[in-house]
Parts: structure tokens; sequence; C-alpha cells
């Protein structure tokens, strides 16, 4: 059965089709979401992209949907997605820091430097965090 076919029978509500009993957790994965919003306010901050630098390494993807020379408008501010990934949460937190802190835009604000306070924060660190966490 393909990967499609079980989400979709999982979304009707059914077992996937195939035994969960072999299934076992691979890894850590942290996805960081960077918009082109004020870092403290989240509010949009659209605007043309004069340049950028995308992380790279080892565990590391970016998916994005702009490039230097682009316009971000304020009816979608994705700039792209940075996604570190370690054989545990502590080195992908390492990852996830090295990324972050690799990701260089010059154009309008964006969320890169609430994703650099957020990795360094004791709770989320450790794993202890909750909604209240950005409260």
């Amino acid at each position: 059965m393909t990967w499609w076919r079980a989400q979709l029978r999982v979304a009707a509500g059914h077992l996937p089709g195939f035994d969960l009993g072999g299934l076992a957790p691979l890894g850590h994965a942290i996805g960081m979401r960077v918009l082109a919003e004020d870092p403290r306010r989240f509010s949009p901050e659209p605007g043309p992209i004069a340049d950028w630098t995308a992380p790279r390494g080892d565990g590391v993807r970016v998916d994005a949907g702009y490039a230097p020379g682009s316009v971000i408008s304020a009816d979608d501010t994705t700039i792209g997605t940075i996604s570190a990934l370690g054989a545990d949460r502590a080195s992908a937190i390492v990852r996830a820091r090295a990324a972050i802190g690799g990701f260089r835009l010059t154009g309008p604000r964006h969320t890169g430097p609430f994703f650099a306070r957020l990795l360094e924060n004791e709770r989320f660190v450790l794993g202890r965090y909750d909604t209240t966490l950005l409260a």
C-alpha cells in the first residue's frame, strides 16, 4: 500500500492497512517556518528580498518559495521552512541552532530571530513547554 493511501485511510477514521507494531521512532526533527513577519509581534512585513543565504549542513533541509529579487506580499508571508534532523532531540536542536544561525536575509524582517531565541529557551530545550511559552 502506498503512503498516501494509508494517509487517506487514517483521515477517514480507519487503520492504515498495515501492521503498526513494527514502527518505531527514528530520530528527531525540528521545523522552523520562516515568515516575513516582525519577530516580536508577528505582524506581516511584506517587501522585496534583496539577498539571502540558505543554511546548509548535515541533517538540514530548506524548502523555499522565494529567491533574491522576489517580493513577499502580505497575503502569504512564508519565505520558507528550515528543517533540522538529528539522532535525538539534543542533536536536532544543535543542528537547528546552526541552521538558523546560518540563515541570512536582506529585506523584510523575518521570524529567524524568534527561532534563535526559542532554541536557547530552557523550557523548549528540556521539552517542558506548552503554548504559554509564547504568551
